[in-house]
């Protein structure tokens, strides 16, 4: 065998020895999954654990509007389990998740949860971004339950007549029924009937005003734990339908269209649900 043939060997297995090495520290010292998802997330004890956990599944944005206190996340967490095949989780760590997020994730943090474009993001879980991934192994469907926060009788009395707004879960728990009323006096009428429904992958909501020939549906356009904003925008009047819930427990009530046209209603809760 000639010299050269013997340092040819030698140079390519050395370089070849090189490039396996770099890449076997490439594989050693990548960041694991859930390092992005961490990054998302505010600095505390069990960061990592709920970044992996949580990450793993759905956008770190869908946890981030979520404002919830111990017994929220705990009734959230059930919910997963119950209905989106979320594993069963032992004692320890269910209790480490929820002080994380009750902790960071908490009622306080309702003033910066900021809406989800729903138009504008690729949907995922629940409306929220999502990696193609991802997408393949999550749950993709989006749920009335999203909307629970408005469930409750809500009322708005100006001292001469009371405006109501009544939210309830329907029994088979994949939509909500509302109604309108108005109360002056002995006098009470039924306003509006309203529904929020899962069509296919959009959440509708459907009004129907004795005025109107028919229903007419508004599409939920933007989405978070404290705000839904609803549009139609082939509809004359209103198009579009924006829900927020304020940190003092007001719901703020924005009916209005594209030329400026629009009032507000606040109502106050008055009692949970019906």
């Amino acid at each position: 065998m000639s010299d050269y043939w013997i340092r040819s060997r030698a140079l390519f297995g050395a370089l070849f020895g090189a490039l396996f090495g770099a890449l076997a520290l490439a594989v050693l010292w990548a960041p694991p999954r859930s390092a992005a998802s961490a990054e998302a997330l505010p600095e505390g004890e069990h960061q990592a654990l709920v970044a992996g956990f949580c990450g793993s599944c759905h956008s770190i944005e869908l946890v981030r509007q979520q404002c919830l206190d111990e017994t929220g996340w705990d009734g959230l967490l059930t919910w997963m389990s119950d209905t989106q095949n979320m594993p069963v989780l032992e004692p320890t760590l269910r209790a480490n998740i929820i002080g994380y997020l009750a902790t960071h994730f908490g009622p306080d943090a309702k003033a910066d949860a900021a809406p989800i474009d729903l138009l504008a993001v690729d949907h995922g879980w629940q409306g929220m971004a999502i990696s193609p991934i991802q997408r393949r192994t999550a749950h993709t469907a989006p749920t009335v339950r999203m909307l629970d926060w408005l469930v409750g009788v809500w009322q708005q009395d100006d001292g001469t007549r009371v405006r109501e707004e009544r939210w309830w879960l329907a029994d088979d728990g994949r939509s909500l029924i509302g109604e309108g009323r108005v109360r002056q006096g002995a006098s009470e009428t039924v306003t509006e009937t309203l529904r929020i429904v899962l069509d296919g992958e959009r959440i509708v909501y459907w009004a129907n005003i004795p005025a109107n020939p028919a229903p007419v549906p508004f599409t939920l356009t933007k989405i978070s734990s404290v705000q839904a904003v609803f549009e139609n925008l082939a509809h004359d009047f209103p198009k579009r339908l924006a829900y927020r819930l304020q940190p003092d427990g007001v719901l703020h009530v924005l009916v209005g269209d594209a030329a400026a046209r629009e009032f507000e209603l606040q109502f106050s809760r008055v009692m949970p649900a019906p």
